[in-house]
């Protein structure tokens, strides 16, 4: 539970960091928002 935890906050870390890269330089934060939701939903539920 702790190690899926961490693993899960790092990749959240990771993923606001790209999120804020790939808004500010091409304008996608929508989509990328989107893509986060569905992925983070994926691995909650695998998880």
């Amino acid at each position: 539970m702790n190690l899926t935890h961490d693993t899960l906050a790092s990749m959240g870390g990771i993923v606001s960091l790209v999120n804020m890269l790939l808004g500010g330089l091409f304008g996608l934060g929508p989509t990328v928002k989107f893509l986060t939701k569905i992925s983070l939903s994926y691995l909650t539920k695998t998880g």
